[in-house]
């Protein structure tokens, strides 16, 4: 265990070699910046001055990049907090259908077969109307 955590902690120490690696390790920082009124212009000249070698183009792709992670993480811990302690039966939407089956409801065999009927046998239209003779 003791050269497991040696090899890491010098993984870790190694520089990145890539920019978008480099920009990443300073995204919170420079989006904090961002949002506090400073333009992206400006910190793209402060990097390249200290070293980084970034146009304005690439800095904003690293930045899109950077905040769409920020948002699905985000988004999946809150499904994770919403739907962590509600049996499938629970999770319904106005509709009382049935939204999504967690794995532990399609590895068991009933369920996962009230589910596959549900979902798989179609059903007659209820807007078809059958023409009477006249």
């Amino acid at each position: 265990m003791d050269e497991i955590e040696k090899l890491k902690g010098l993984l870790e120490e190694m520089p990145a070699r890539k920019l978008g690696a480099k920009l990443q390790k300073l995204m919170p920082t420079i989006d904090q910046r961002l949002r506090d009124g400073i333009t992206q212009e400006e910190i793209v000249e402060m990097l390249n001055a200290n070293g980084f070698s970034v146009n304005i183009n690439t800095f904003r792709t690293n930045l899109y990049r950077y905040r769409k992670s920020i948002e699905v993480k985000t988004c999946s811990q809150e499904m994770k907090q919403t739907n962590s302690n509600l049996p499938v039966s629970a999770i319904k939407d106005q509709d009382q259908e049935l939204i999504a089956p967690t794995l532990d409801d399609m590895l068991d065999a009933k369920k996962r077969d009230e589910f596959s009927e549900k979902y798989m046998n179609r059903k007659p239209s209820i807007f078809k109307k059958e023409r009477s003779e006249t």
